[in-house]
Order: C-alpha cells, then sequence, then structure tokens
C-alpha cells in the first residue's frame, strides 16, 4: 500500500510544480555544464574507471582518468536541460550505482568516487539547475553509502549525505538559491532511506526535530498545495516510524504521528496510512506514552472512515434500486458483473475500503502490543469489529453487492465500540458523549 501511496504521491508532487517550473524556464537560463572531453575520450576513460572498481592497487594509477571522466563528462551530462538529457537522467543515475559504485571490488576506489559524487550532486543540488536535474541530484544524494550492501550485510547510508539531505530539508534557500518543495520530498525520499538503514548517532536527533517540525507546520506554504503539503508530512512521518523501528517512539514521535492521524483537514487515504505507519514501530518496547489519547485518535479515525464507507455503501445501493417497486436487482447485477457488462455502471470501491481497514487494523494491532489490560481490551475491540468485514471484501468471488450491507452494518458496530469505552476521569453525567466531543 505505501509504495503504491509513495509514487502516486509524487507525480502529484512533480505535477502540482509543473506550471511554475514551466514558467521559471521562460523567465531564465538554466546552468549546465558541458563536458570537455569528447564521448570517445569519455569511453576511453571509463575503461580505466572500471580497471579501478575492480582492483585496489589501480586507484593511484588512474586517480587522474577518474577525476577526468567524473569532472569532466558523466557529472557534467547529468546537467542536460536538452529532452534528451533530461531523460536519460534516470538511466545515468542507475549506471552510477548498479554498473559503478555497487559493483566495485575496491573499497578505495568505491570510496573516492562516493566522494567525487557527493561534492558534485551538493553543487548540483543547490544551484541554478533544472529543476529535474536538480532533484536528480538530490536522489543520487540519498542513495550514496558509506558501506555499499553486499550479499551478507545491508548497506550503511553515508553520514556526509544525511547532512546534504538535512541542509536542503531544513534551509529555505542555500547560497541565495531557492530549495523548492520538490527537492524538499526528494531529501525526505533519502532520509527514508538512511533511518531505514540506520542514521549516524551524530544525525538522529537532528533528523528527529526536523521531521517533527514539518509534520506540526500547520499554515500550507505559499508555494505548496494542500495535497503537496500533506504528502510532505506523511513522508516525515515515514521517516519517523522507520527510525524508531526497533526502539519503539518516544511520546514526541508518537504524537507528532497522531497529530496526522487526527487531522481532519487531511485525506482519510493520508490519515489511513499515516496509521499504517504505527505497524513499523515496536510499541512493546515504548515508554511514557499516552496510550489513552492514542486509542481515542485510531477510534476517531475508524468512525470518521466507517461512516465515509455506510455512506458510499447507501449511495451505491441507491444506484442499483430499479423497478417500480424499488427492488434492488442483486440477481441482475450478478448476472451483468459475470457477462462483463458493468464497466459503465456504478461500483462500489472494495479496494478503497480494504486499504483504509487494513492500514486502520495494522496501527490498531501495533498499538496493542505493551498497552495495559484496559487499552489492549478497547483496541480489541476496535479490531474484531473490522476484522469480518476485511474477510468478507477480500473473498474471492465477493461482488460490490455483497459487501455493502456489511459495511453500512460495521459504521454502526463501531460506534457501538466507542460508545462502551469508559474513561476513568470522565464524569458520569457526560459518559453519553462521543469521542469527538472531548478530544
Amino acid at each position: 500500500m505505501l509504495p503504491r501511496w509513495g509514487a502516486i504521491a509524487l507525480i502529484l508532487v512533480l505535477s502540482s510544480l509543473e506550471w511554475s517550473t514551466t514558467r521559471l524556464a521562460t523567465a531564465q537560463q538554466y546552468d549546465t555544464l558541458k563536458p570537455t572531453v569528447s564521448a570517445k575520450a569519455a569511453k576511453a576513460l571509463r575503461t580505466k574507471v572500471m580497471q579501478a572498481l575492480r582492483n585496489p592497487s589501480a586507484l593511484a594509477a588512474n586517480r587522474g582518468a577518474i577525476d577526468d571522466y567524473f569532472k569532466k563528462y558523466y557529472f557534467r551530462i547529468m546537467t542536460d536541460t536538452s529532452p534528451q538529457g533530461l531523460g536519460r537522467l534516470a538511466k545515468s543515475r542507475e549506471d552510477l550505482f548498479k554498473r559503478i559504485l555497487r559493483s566495485s571490488t575496491s573499497k578505495p576506489t568505491q570510496d573516492y568516487i562516493t566522494g567525487l559524487t557527493l561534492k558534485a550532486m551538493r553543487v548540483v543540488a543547490t544551484g541554478r539547475y533544472h529543476p529535474a536535474v536538480r532533484y536528480n541530484a538530490v536522489l543520487i544524494l540519498g542513495e550514496l553509502d558509506q558501506k555499499y550492501a553486499t550479499k551478507g550485510a545491508p548497506p550503511i547510508p553515508l553520514p556526509a549525505g544525511t547532512d546534504a539531505l538535512l541542509d536542503l530539508l531544513e534551509k529555505d534557500e542555500i547560497k541565495k538559491v531557492k530549495i523548492p518543495p520538490m527537492l524538499k520530498v526528494g531529501a525526505l525520499v533519502g532520509l527514508e532511506r538512511h533511518a531505514r538503514f540506520g542514521i549516524d548517532p551524530q544525525y538522529q536527533s537532528r533528523v528527529t526535530q526536523r521531521a517533527i517540525q514539518l509534520i506540526e507546520q500547520q499554515e500550507t506554504p505559499a508555494e505548496m498545495t494542500p495535497e503537496v503539503h500533506h504528502w510532505l508530512k506523511c513522508l516525515a512521518g515515514q521517516v519517523l516510524a522507520r527510525q524508531f523501528a526497533s526502539s519503539g517512539p518516544d511520546e514526541a514521535v508518537n504524537k507528532a504521528l497522531l497529530s496526522m492521524i487526527g487531522d481532519q483537514k487531511m485525506s482519510l487515504e493520508d490519515r489511513c496510512r499515516v496509521a499504517a505507519l504505527l505497524k513499523e514501530m515496536d510499541y512493546s518496547a515504548a515508554q511514557g506514552l499516552d496510550r489513552t489519547t492514542t486509542v481515542v485518535t485510531l477510534g476517531n479515525l475508524a468512525q470518521a472512515v466507517t461512516s465515509d464507507e455506510a455512506g458510499r455503501a447507501r449511495d451505491f445501493k441507491e444506484e442499483m434500486l430499479r423497478g417500480s417497486a424499488g427492488q434492488f436487482q442483486r440477481g441482475a447485477y450478478q448476472a451483468g458483473r459475470a457477462a462483463g457488462g458493468l464497466d459503465s455502471g456504478p461500483h462500489y470501491q472494495r479496494r478503497r475500503l480494504l486499504d483504509r481497514l487494513v492500514a486502520l487494523t495494522q496501527g490498531i494491532d501495533a498499538v496493542s502490543a505493551g498497552a495495559n489490560p484496559e487499552v489492549k481490551g478497547q483496541l480489541q475491540g476496535l479490531a474484531d469489529a473490522l476484522r469480518p468485514v476485511i474477510a468478507t471484501a477480500s473473498e474471492k468471488g465477493t461482488t460490490d453487492v455483497d459487501i455493502t450491507d456489511p459495511v453500512i452494518e460495521l459504521a454502526s458496530n463501531i460506534d457501538q465500540v466507542i460508545r462502551s469505552w469508559k474513561s476513568a476521569d470522565q464524569p458520569a453525567e457526560d459518559e453519553a458523549k462521543t469521542v469527538d466531543e472531548f478530544t
């Protein structure tokens, strides 16, 4: 679910910036660096680069060739703003890692080229280059490693790369060059990878602090749409979830994630996906959390989701009413579906339902770990109400018609679960209040 969300949201980010990028392109000339060696000469230089990558003792003899290949050719063609140049950015980035850095059997040469790449990409990412060129540079910064993965060991991200990504995330401009939202998205993509494999201790608190600051930002920056701003915040949440996977969240991190889960300005899809991030962390190891607020927040989201789905299910049923007697034509619907003739008719999106409910249960199950019996019981009741509908919607052969009544009933069941919760400090005369009224 999350990888697909990431791909779709990234397209959203790039699309939202298309107009501003086009406008900038007509108002200024982007910097480019033309190669100072020919493609033929670069091919000969690459042969020497590959020799040094395979033989540690060959680095000293080929250092000049390595410098010329990358500084005078390879990094320069990555700034080409022609359609052909922009079109080969991804291929050049893949070549750098797949065929050069990650294929090396010479650690000294690998480290040397990594250092050259770090320096060059920091310059490109913060320079007056085409937005796609700068974004590509940021992605490269996020993939640089101090120790590249082997069959027996995961990678160790490059600490200086973490520092470079944080600079882009923390500053609005560097050397009077603006850092647009697209680059901040790229920086978060890189930091999520670093958090997954381990952030160097000297940068851990800095990463956490900046991620929380982004999540807590209430006003949408002028250069962003609300959708892009929410995506940026969700990415920051993903960084935190990766960073605190083994230790479990502290109260500040948990509070930041809950603020998104409970944010009614965000879409239900985003809120559910943040709830799913909770499963990335070990709540059994977490200490000092306000579990009551966590339960209430998840309960509110469950109510919002099931109420929305119930409304959609009712709309679907109304569209399916046929005949003067207003009978629900289940048989006709199923026959038409079997014949493949319902593409233009009404649909109830079971995939959306499943994505939302599965994300919810993942978050609920995660928080249950390490909770006291009372909290665990509340969460269990919430999950128990959701799981039968998930099972029904997942069954092979289940139609849209089959799931609508269970979805409508689910909304009532969730409301009953929420009403059954008792708060130890809630006055008896206020026990009938809904969860939303006391949060």
